[in-house]
């Protein structure tokens, strides 16, 4: 299985973000302790709102029917985003005024919540007939 992210362009994070994503997935889909003290490293709080956002479910994988294109739904504080794979973006106000304007950080919650439900598998799937952009 490949990590589904691994074009962040976010220099020495995102290269330690795909080791420690290729690492989950290597012990069995499960993170170590020592991954979270990496992570938080990196990330710091927006780790821990990532986690949450997986403990509470927030994750889905949507196929589209008759196709392998898939694509995140996240449910978020202010409404869901849509999160593609492979593409570091999002319409929340925090990835908008920190990540794209200001260049701070790497990526917000929500991109790194689908990194991680995504190699700890926990997410929930559904096959759509179409792209339904569940941005708020």
């Amino acid at each position: 299985m490949e990590v589904l992210y691994n074009s962040c362009r976010g220099g020495l994070k995102t290269i330690t973000l795909d080791a420690v994503c290729k690492k989950i997935i290597d012990n069995d889909n499960e993170i170590a302790d020592e991954d979270i003290t990496v992570l938080y490293q990196i990330f710091d709080q927006t780790l821990f709102k990532a986690l949450d956002l997986i403990d509470k479910e927030c994750i889905e994988l949507l196929t589209i029917a008759n196709t392998d294109r898939t694509y995140f739904s996240v449910q978020g504080s202010n409404g869901f985003y849509t999160i593609y794979p492979h593409i570091n973006f999002c319409e929340c106000p925090v990835f908008k005024a920190n990540v794209k304007k200001n260049q701070v950080g790497v990526i917000c919650k929500h991109v790194l919540a689908c990194h991680l439900a995504f190699v700890l598998k926990k997410y929930k799937t559904r096959t759509t007939s179409e792209l339904v952009y569940t941005q708020s």
